[in-house]
């Protein structure tokens, strides 16, 4: 056997693995539809099955469900400084050089908006600035 036709056979056996694995991936492709297909039927089918009234269930007994609140603690969002702190170190300055610019302003933090507020962290943080 030569090199050409050794070189030819080769080709051809991975020409022929190549499309074994591209029917192999549409079967799994089939399949997982076919699962996913069994699966809506399914739920479905235990979905109505799980509304459908009981005959000795009354309309009292069958209450909706409701939510326990959250703390109180977990409702207050951000404050204004925290917002300020995180979106200028999100920006690349450092953290204390932040913390003391937030510290300065006093209580502008929660008079003046956030957008003013970055542009002045902007201003005095900048390295141009310090220059």
């Amino acid at each position: 056997m030569t090199i050409r036709k050794a070189l030819a056979k080769l080709l051809s056996a991975l020409l022929v693995l190549a499309a074994a694995i591209v029917a192999l991936m549409a079967g799994l492709t089939r399949l997982v539809a076919s699962l996913a297909v069994w699966l809506a039927v399914g739920v479905e089918a235990h979905v109505t099955k799980a509304r459908t009234p009981r005959p000795g269930a009354t309309a009292a007994a069958r209450r909706p469900l409701t939510l326990v609140p959250r703390p109180s603690s977990v409702l207050v969002g951000p404050t204004q400084a925290e917002r300020l702190t995180t979106a200028l170190t999100g920006m690349g300055f450092a953290t204390p050089d932040v913390r003391r610019f937030v510290g300065s302003l006093g209580p502008r933090v929660e008079q003046d908006g956030l957008a003013v507020l970055i542009k002045d962290g902007l201003r005095s943080l900048s390295p141009a600035v310090a220059l």
